[in-house]
């Protein structure tokens, strides 16, 4: 069996000395993980349900970044010449190559009826920008679709490598069509690594959920989808850069999340929480037999979020004045640079005989998006099973919901949810429409809802940017005038999006230090507080 361990090693250019890029890989340790927990302020002294939400921000100091190996596997199958599918996916690497530093290493694995690795893991330096464009561009198709060999070619490029410590990975699979040689490409176990499907077909041949289901497979994986029609031009640069900004500002790796009830005293007696139920998307969770609760995110990318809704019941307390207890911790598992964090966080709360306090508008939001995400599940169902009219009753009955809600200011969460569910409801409304737009729109939302990470949707990509990143805004505009003018040299480099962002932001590169030192302050002080409430 061949070995992949001929992947080049990142070595000290001009271009590395002048960017800063590639040559801290191993004291790259700025990546934070932020954590804000919303509750309500008190709450009754009776048994009670509270619940919490736990919001986590990917945050980095310096302009220093993990460098990134990707590994582009691309359908050559004969379906990819209509519609100049592969001209425009060969515009849309152009792109992508041009955005790579010298910190960053990107692999072409292609394929039809057979797998072929068209390049190593290449250090992005700006001759072999150059001569790997060349090999894009010299693609042909050829016959039949075998997404399983490609895909499985991608995993062992990115296992065998020799240098891994520190370093982020993806897999970017791109295709047209239907799998019609070798395994269901779905079932192909992956491992940690994250694996982004984009599909750009249409018709009867165009199987969207084949590629949802690879994404849904992986650790981080989200499902995008672009719009290709007769002309020769597209938004696929834009569907990829979205992926892309992504991927190139994660700050850090392997998050973990362990949620824990907490045990306290009240007076003389004891109490603990009960964790009841965690909401985090379809991220993996486990659970303990003490009650912790465990989720897996993977990597996290520059001011990306992750929201988790914990539902607690609280034990009934005897108390004569209000007292402060603690009700779970959160603490925070991370790579960075290949050094491992662990960071806690407390939460307590004063109960008391005569509350006052009402829940946020973040929690309430965080609560009516997941109802709503399981409103478009349902209606995802029945549309496969053709029955468009109860889908678009699901959808309807999610819009009412939606317009009904009442917050204090505007949330933009919220009016991006209600874009794209009206989106979806004018894609449910007959069995055409739904194979051509409708279902890879509504497998794109799902995957992104479950995931909490950006998913390109067609021509929408635009209008609804739900989970975006402000590098994903960037980067947006960068490639839509690439797709107005197809010229590498034109695009700027993602060091000197950092440049730009610095510049915007003065005190960027010192807020996520900031924000841990007060972290840790106001748990410091929490905790003297409750020593000194409960002491009364």
């Amino acid at each position: 069996m061949v070995t992949y361990n001929d992947d080049e090693p990142i070595q000290v250019t001009n271009e590395n000395i002048t960017t800063g890029q590639g040559v801290m890989v191993d004291e790259l340790k700025a990546g934070v993980v932020q954590v804000k927990i919303e509750r309500k302020k008190d709450v009754t002294n009776e048994e009670t349900k509270f619940p919490v939400l736990v919001e986590l921000t990917g945050a980095a100091n310096g302009k220093e970044r993990m460098g990134v190996d990707i590994v582009a596997v691309l359908d050559i199958s004969g379906s990819m010449d209509s519609q100049h599918k592969l001209k425009k996916m060969k515009r849309a690497m152009a792109f992508l190559i041009r955005k790579l530093s010298p910190n960053d290493r990107i692999s072409i694995v292609k394929f039809a009826s057979q797998a072929d690795r068209v390049c190593k893991l290449r250090q992005m330096t700006a001759n072999a920008k150059v001569e790997v464009g060349v090999l894009v561009e010299e693609l042909r198709t050829t016959t039949n679709t075998n997404t399983a060999l490609g895909l499985n070619m991608a995993l062992k490029v990115l296992n065998d490598r020799k240098l891994k410590t520190g370093r982020a990975m993806a897999i970017m699979l791109m295709s047209d069509g239907v799998q019609n040689e070798g395994p269901k490409a779905e079932f192909i176990p992956l491992g940690d690594i994250p694996v982004h499907t984009f599909g750009f077909g249409s018709g009867q041949d165009y199987k969207p959920v084949a590629l949802e289901a690879i994404a849904k497979n992986s650790i981080g994986g989200t499902f995008s989808y672009a719009e290709v029609n007769d002309s020769e031009t597209s938004n696929l640069s834009t569907v990829f850069s979205q992926c892309l900004a992504g991927l190139l500002s994660i700050v850090v790796q392997d998050l973990k999340v362990q949620i824990e009830p907490q045990e306290d005293k009240v007076i003389k007696e004891k109490t603990k929480s009960i964790i009841e139920k965690v909401s985090a998307g379809d991220y993996i969770k486990t659970t303990n037999p003490d009650g912790t609760v465990s989720i897996s995110f993977g990597d996290l990318y520059q001011q990306e979020i992750r929201k988790i809704v914990v539902d607690l019941i609280l034990p009934a307390v005897v108390i004569k004045k209000p007292v402060d207890t603690k009700i779970i911790s959160v603490r925070r598992f991370f790579t960075v640079g290949g050094s491992l964090k662990n960071i806690r966080a407390v939460a307590s709360v004063t109960r008391t005989a005569t509350p006052s306090s009402e829940e946020s508008d973040a929690l309430n939001a965080e609560i009516l998006r997941i109802k709503t995400l399981e409103k478009i599940e349902a209606a995802i169902e029945k549309a496969e099973g053709g029955d468009f009219m109860e889908a678009t009753t699901l959808l309807t009955d999610a819009q009412g919901d939606l317009d009904d809600a009442e917050f204090e200011e505007p949330n933009a969460s919220i009016d991006a949810l209600k874009e794209e569910v009206d989106t979806m409801l004018g894609y449910m409304q007959d069995q055409d429409i739904y194979n051509k737009k409708g279902r890879p729109f509504a497998l794109c939302s799902r995957t992104s809802h479950g995931r909490q990470r950006f998913a390109a949707r067609g021509d929408d990509v635009k209008n609804i940017r739900s989970f975006a990143t402000p590098r994903m805004d960037t980067f947006l505009k960068q490639a839509e005038a690439f797709e107005e003018n197809p010229d590498p040299e034109t695009v700027t480099s993602v060091e000197e999006d950092e440049k730009a962002e610095a510049s915007a932001d003065p005190l960027g590169n010192i807020a996520p230090s900031l924000i841990q030192y007060l972290e840790d302050a106001i748990e410091a002080l929490n905790n003297i507080r409750l020593i000194i409430s409960q002491g009364r």
